[in-house]
């Protein structure tokens, strides 16, 4: 042991004399000429090495050159993959590695011979010999080869050997010191980086634990050993004739084990640890095991982790009601509600007294603050300090149709402003709001703290929170302010329309955030904020698309940039964007033609794929009038449902009948269905485009649902029915 001490020690001593790193014995660079060397090359070390297995640590490091992951030995040579530096430092072997004919017996990895690595303080690492193995460390034997499998166990860039003799395991340290005798069914690494608890072990098929240095410090007599983590908390729960217990990372125990429930609770308070059942009753324990909320409770208690309030239950006929209390234990409210939550970061309780009743709203004291009045609430924004703890939530009042809505801090428990109005909706940072205001409906603006920055003056309002101002109308004209009310784009247009924030395609466009679309003499246009004119007046309709803009003539179309160039067409079609970049159109014959923005263009139809030069791209195309049978993408008016949304909604929530899977399961989404609605409004074609994750009932239950639809009012183009798609999603949701 000295030698090799002595070894290390002179090796390090004449590293600034070589080009070659010395690690120690775990794999952490010592060698500043090394250190260096990554420097120079303006590579970033990973720490500790731990990217790279056990015994090759001492061979090469993982480093980060120009964003890109590669390897550097020892030597200083540069490898792209793990499997290459595997092959030169001889670890990986090419019979591993080669591809194994169809034919050929698979080889068996255990008869795979394992070989030391050899690096600069000599072999490391398992042999084998007469079907029996060992463990070379730095060219010495400190396992002889009597051992039916030897593994390498790491720990905080400590080397274990574990060992296995007569299908029994035990683990030694990696000079061959015998820690744990062969003796349990299995033995594996803990997830807790402590001495004491630092292998889980079987025995007799019990769990227990024992320590670097093989005491047994949780004996193994458990059915059940589990890490629990919680910073800055490490714990073990143990189980043993169904009931609980907890030890802590040192090995000693803090809870007996008896109680019959034992749930973590995923918070920093000490007081506040566990969730426990003893003798049929409930309580909260600390860290310790004290009993911090006592045992008096004969139905479950839960922690609003969120929030920071306890509730607890009584049995309600088939169900259960609650009360609330402190973290202290005070009780705020007996249990005798339906329904008890906090606000985050609220000093109030939102409380529904009954079944289907309205919420009322309480002090954390338990003095009813308001009746109960309001349908829903809704969280609004951020905390001063930009967390996202909300100070307000938006109540409404009434009924879902008809409710009006207010903004209420739930800190000060005072009103920003009352429940007035009709409409309020999120926007980012924003809440737009609307209502009645003399024989206009109008609309404003409000902030996350409650501040009125557009007041609601105004009958028509586009928010636009990525530039923080607003299109509105004023005296049956267009124009865009800011939320100082200063003018930005005076009130002459007869139409104007954002694009700031508005997805396109599911994107959002930063450089579009001071482009509008105007309305002159019944025509569309594109301008941006200093009424610079990008596309002039001259379209039926502008489409904004993530590559361009489509513009609509009566009988024919064409794409432009941003910038009003000319891309694509004009053509005798509709053109519709394929994928972002790629537009594609077609005729009644099956001729469908495809144009990207580098001038490609491929024409397909029965038997016939054309490549078509750039030369002929933007040349004008009369393709024959479409027939009554052609699908439209995009018309005039949307096809829809005869009685209205409101009629659509009510007959979809009637029909729906949840599929009892997803329930149990308490699965929710959206299922979007696409589907055809003919010249004379009969549906057909019902298809998914995106359905609810992991439930295929969900789907199958949409379709069966809009199948059962009436016939719909068709859509048009050019004053005439014509057959479309129509895109509609159905909702399944267990509120």
């Amino acid at each position: 042991m000295n030698q090799l001490l002595l070894f290390i020690t002179l090796s390090l001593c004449f590293s600034g004399f070589s080009q070659k790193y010395k690690p120690d014995v775990f794999g952490h660079v010592s060698d500043p000429t090394f250190l260096q060397l990554v420097k120079t090359r303006n590579y970033q070390l990973v720490g500790a090495f731990d990217t790279l297995p056990d015994a090759q640590k001492t061979m090469a490091a993982q480093v980060l050159k120009n964003d890109n992951w590669i390897y550097l030995d020892w030597n200083g040579t540069e490898y792209s993959d793990y499997n290459t530096m595997g092959l030169a430092l001889g670890f990986i072997h090419e019979e591993v590695m080669m591809e194994v004919d169809p034919g050929e017996r698979v080889k068996d990895p255990m008869e795979i011979q394992p070989i030391p690595v050899v690096t600069k303080f000599g072999k490391t690492g398992v042999f084998s010999e007469n079907g029996k193995q060992g463990y070379y460390y730095h060219d010495q034997v400190v396992l002889k080869p009597e051992y039916e499998s030897v593994t390498e166990l790491y720990q905080d860039n400590l080397l274990f050997l574990r060992i296995q003799k007569n299908g029994l395991y035990g683990v030694c340290d990696y000079q061959g010191k015998e820690l744990a005798t062969p003796r349990y069914q299995q033995l594996e690494n803990t997830m807790l980086p402590t001495a004491a608890c630092a292998f889980k072990v079987k025995l007799n098929q019990k769990q227990g634990v024992i320590s670097r240095n093989g005491k047994e410090t949780i004996p193994p007599i458990y059915d059940q050993v589990r890490e629990e983590f919680q910073a800055p908390y490490s714990l073990i729960l143990v189980t043993k004739n169904g009931l609980s217990g907890i030890f802590n990372s040192s090995g000693k125990e803090i809870i007996p084990c008896e109680y019959e429930e034992l749930n973590r609770i995923w918070h920093r308070t000490p007081r506040l640890a566990f969730q426990a059942k003893r003798n049929n009753t409930y309580g909260i324990l600390g860290i310790n095991g004290e009993v911090t909320i006592p045992f008096n409770y004969t139905s479950p208690i839960y922690y609003q982790e969120d929030t920071g309030i306890i509730l607890f239950t009584k049995p309600w006929r088939d169900t259960f009601k609650s009360g609330a209390m402190d973290t202290l234990g005070n009780r705020i409210l007996d249990a005798e509600y339906y329904e008890i939550t906090q606000p985050e970061g609220g000093n109030c309780l939102f409380v529904r007294e009954a079944i289907n009743q309205p919420v009322a709203i309480y002090s954390l004291k338990g003095k009813k603050i308001t009746e109960p009045l309001y349908n829903s609430y809704e969280k609004f924004g951020y905390n001063r300090f930009k967390i996202m703890i909300p100070t307000y939530y938006i109540l409404q009042q009434g009924d879902a149709r008809t409710g009006k809505y207010g903004l209420f801090n739930v800190r000060t428990l005072t009103w920003a402003f009352p429940c007035d109005y009709d409409l309020a909706v999120k926007g980012g940072e924003y809440l737009k709001i609307g209502k009645q205001v003399g024989g206009d409906y109008c609309y404003g603006i409000v902030d996350t703290t409650g501040n009125m920055l557009i007041p609601v003056n105004y009958t028509y309002l586009q928010l636009n929170d990525v530039e923080r101002n607003a299109v509105v109308q004023k005296n049956a004209l267009y124009g865009v302010i800011d939320f100082s009310g200063k003018e930005l784009i005076p009130f002459t247009y007869k139409k104007l329309v954002s694009l700031g924030n508005a997805p396109v395609d599911g994107h959002l466009r930063p450089f579009l955030k001071a482009h509008y679309l105007f309305n002159e003499n019944d025509k569309i246009g594109l301008i941006n904020e200093q009424q610079k004119i990008i596309i002039p007046a001259t379209y039926r309709k502008l489409i904004p698309d993530r590559t361009g803009v489509l513009g609509l003539y009566n009988d024919s179309s064409l794409v432009l940039s941003y910038s009003g160039k000319k891309l694509i067409g004009p053509v005798a079609a509709i053109i519709i964007p394929e994928v972002p970049g790629v537009y594609v159109w077609s005729d009644e014959n099956g001729v469908i033609t495809h144009v990207d923005l580098y001038g490609n263009k491929t024409i397909e139809g029965p038997g016939l794929i054309q490549e078509v030069s750039k030369s002929e791209l933007n040349k004008p195309e009369l393709l024959p009038e479409k027939s009554d049978q052609t699908i439209h993408q995009i018309v005039d008016e949307n096809a829809r449902f005869t009685e209205g949304d409101a009629a659509l909604k009510q007959f979809i929530a009637t029909n729906l009948k949840y599929p009892e899977n997803a329930k149990e399961l308490g699965i929710q989404g959206k299922c979007y269905i696409r589907f055809v609605v003919s010249e004379t409004g009969q549906c057909s074609d019902f298809e998914v485009v995106r359905g609810v994750p992991d439930c295929k009932e969900c789907d199958k239950e949409a379709i069966r649902i809009l199948k059962l639809m009436p016939d719909w009012k068709p859509g048009r183009l050019n004053g005439k029915n014509v057959r479309s798609y129509y895109n509609l999603p159905v909702k399944f949701s267990l509120d």
